[in-house]
């Protein structure tokens, strides 16, 4: 009977919902940029990951001598997304004439890229058809998009424009999040040492 006691007891413990420690399930999110490369320039001040469908390319292939313009796209003349940046006074601003549609009032939205105050003004528009290096284009519609980041004087100003219907308006957010300023770094005395033994020496 005592045996018989210790089993019923035991059965009961089984059956209580506290009797079982249970832990929450971790989910891992991968992420996505991740496996990305970096794209860095010094001369500017900035780095941004970017798809390996995508490559960088300073100037672009009709306008190399152009410094301050970048652009991360496919084979040449597809190119998806550019980043200007511009030099301003205190107070300035830059013009969207150039990169919004002219017809379709902008929405604008204030976001943070890079730990800095950002504005994101976006519209999307119906196209005519058209003819492009001898291909004719169907009308459709499309997204025009512009990121402007202030910092130090400068205009960072990425752009986007594209059919509404693209996965690289996906690619676009997440470049976006990997964008980040490089800050200069303060040198530890040893590496001031070093510096100035090697400017000696080399110079």
């Amino acid at each position: 009977i005592f045996a018989g006691g210790i089993m019923i007891g035991a059965f009961k413990m089984m059956e209580c919902p506290y009797w079982w420690p249970s832990f929450p399930q971790t989910t891992i999110i991968k992420d996505k940029t991740a496996d990305w490369q970096t794209y860095r320039n010094e001369e500017y001040g900035f780095e941004i990951k970017y798809p390996e469908e995508l490559s960088p390319e300073q100037g672009g292939p009709l306008y190399p001598e152009v410094r301050n313009v970048f652009y991360f796209g496919g084979p040449p003349y597809e190119l998806s997304i550019s980043l200007a940046v511009v030099e301003i006074a205190e107070g300035e601003t830059c013009p969207l004439e150039e990169y919004l549609h002219p017809f379709t009032p902008p929405t604008k939205t204030e976001i943070v890229v890079a730990e800095e105050k950002a504005v994101r003004h976006e519209n999307e528009y119906e196209t005519s058809g058209y003819w492009e290096r001898g291909v004719y284009v169907e009308a459709h519609r499309r997204r025009a998009v512009t990121v402007d980041i202030k910092h130090e004087g400068k205009i960072y100003r990425f752009h986007l424009n594209r059919r509404t219907e693209d996965k690289v308006f996906k690619e676009f957010n997440q470049m976006l999040s990997t964008f980040k300023f490089i800050e200069d770094k303060e040198l530890t005395l040893e590496e001031l040492k070093n510096a100035e033994y090697y400017t000696t020496v080399y110079k």
